[in-house]
């Protein structure tokens, strides 16, 4: 256990921001980081090289003329091997029948939806399903499902704040998402915790620990104490000629 972890009650604001190398919350959370920007490196990657491919009209071809975003001559060699690979094909096809079973796309691009629930939040807006939904799907290329689907929720969220309606805004949400149109009622699944809710996890069982180390110091010390006044009773009983206290224990 690092000093970090023992004192993680008495932390500074700052000290959340400073990395250390034995913190494997922290080297967690850095490495995947980095797996998702070499992921977004990797598709430009790749489409610079598709592009070639039809430009130039041949493999060979597209990987002897290097890009940019590639360090060197033998990195672009070896990622456009790698996109020839039966491993690549097989991720890729996964992927575009992945994409296009999708019918309802957001449209906040790279930006994630919790980024866009704190900036409502810090906006002091509602940050309700409905609110986020519609806040995530607003530009025009939509297709026309979730067009209806957004209408139906902006109709239905209107209603219930007039009172015309007593449904909450989980329920419109839901309503509107399944495809029969009724609410299901159904639980939403758990999500997994993030890595700042295990350390804070980790902060309180930590300040528990440190709690009961400071129970078990005193109870130390005063048993400490007992034996030091045990000791010098029988010294001066001893002393005097007197029988020896055993009943201090």
């Amino acid at each position: 256990m690092n000093m970090r972890m023992l004192i993680g009650s008495n932390l500074k604001l700052i000290d959340h921001f400073i990395l250390k190398h034995d913190d494997d919350v922290a080297v967690e959370a850095i490495k995947k980081v980095m797996r998702a920007a070499y992921t977004r490196h990797r598709y430009k990657i790749h489409l610079e090289y598709v592009s070639l491919v039809k430009k130039l009209g041949s493999h060979e071809a597209a990987m002897a003329h290097p890009r940019s975003y590639c360090s060197n001559k033998h990195d672009w060699t070896h990622m456009c091997g790698y996109f020839r690979s039966p491993e690549f094909e097989k991720l890729s096809e996964r992927g575009r029948k992945s994409a296009a079973a999708k019918t309802i796309n957001h449209s906040s691009g790279n930006k994630s939806h919790t980024s866009v629930k704190y900036d409502l939040v810090r906006k002091g807006k509602p940050c309700d399903p409905c609110t986020v939904f519609i806040k995530t799907h607003n530009s025009g290329k939509m297709n026309d499902q979730c067009k209806a689907m957004k209408k139906k929720m902006e109709d239905l969220k209107k209603a219930s704040d007039k009172g015309e309606i007593n449904d909450t805004s989980e329920e419109i949400y839901y309503k509107c998402r399944n495809a029969d149109g009724e609410y299901l009622g159904k639980r939403r699944r758990k999500a997994p915790q993030t890595h700042y809710s295990l350390y804070r996890q980790k902060e309180k069982e930590t300040s528990q620990l440190k709690e009961r180390l400071t129970l078990v110091e005193k109870e130390n010390k005063l048993l400490k104490k007992q034996k030091v006044t045990k000791e010098s009773l029988n010294a001066y009983f001893l002393k005097n000629g007197l029988s020896l206290m055993e009943f201090i224990t």
